[in-house]
This record gives C-alpha cells, sequence and structure tokens, in this order.
C-alpha cells in the first residue's frame, strides 16, 4: 500500500508519559487524527497493529506519511535522524470495517 500523503507533527505535553515519552495509546490517537469524523461514524476500527521502534519525546517532530487503501489505514512516521537522514520512530497499521 503506498504511502502517499504526509502531515507534519510534533509530540507534545500531552502526548508523554511519566518517563517523558510519547505514551504508546497516542500513537492510535494521532493515526485516527489523519481521517475525518465521518470516516470515522461509518467505519469503525476493528483491528490495529502498533510497531514501536524508537522512544519519541516532548518537541519531537514527526513525517506522519500514511495511506489509506480499501479498508487498511498505514502509517510510518519518521523524525530527522543523524546526518539528516530520518529515523522511523514507529508504523501503525489500522483495519477499519
Amino acid at each position: 500500500k503506498s504511502l502517499n500523503a504526509s502531515r507534519s507533527r510534533s509530540v507534545c505535553f500531552t502526548d508523554l508519559d511519566r518517563n517523558g515519552h510519547m505514551n504508546n495509546t497516542r500513537y492510535l490517537d494521532w493515526a485516527e487524527d489523519l481521517l475525518t469524523s465521518s470516516f470515522h461514524s461509518c467505519h469503525p476500527a476493528k483491528e490495529f497493529t502498533v510497531c514501536y521502534l524508537s522512544e519519541a519525546k516532548e518537541g519531537d517532530g514527526m513525517d506522519l506519511r500514511f495511506g489509506l487503501a480499501e479498508d487498511t489505514l498505514r502509517i510510518d512516521a519518521y523524525r530527522e535522524g543523524t546526518a539528516g537522514k530520518p529515523e522511523r520512530v514507529f508504523s501503525v497499521q489500522m483495519i477499519y470495517a
């Protein structure tokens, strides 16, 4: 599935857990925010997978690359890594009814 859309977002205070890292449940919130409320009203989430690769901290800027094909939303989140190379932080796949 092609990740042909992107949106920028930064980790903020309400995304953090007690250790100062992005809380795992927030990954799903970020994924759901990529789609409209009208989509959600007709397509409830049925299944999801989160792949955590690296800690995200307050202020980290993320490039969310995503695509929706049929009933599946896929997201890869990147931040600027060493030498300016993108570093994947997490991936999410959500399947909707």
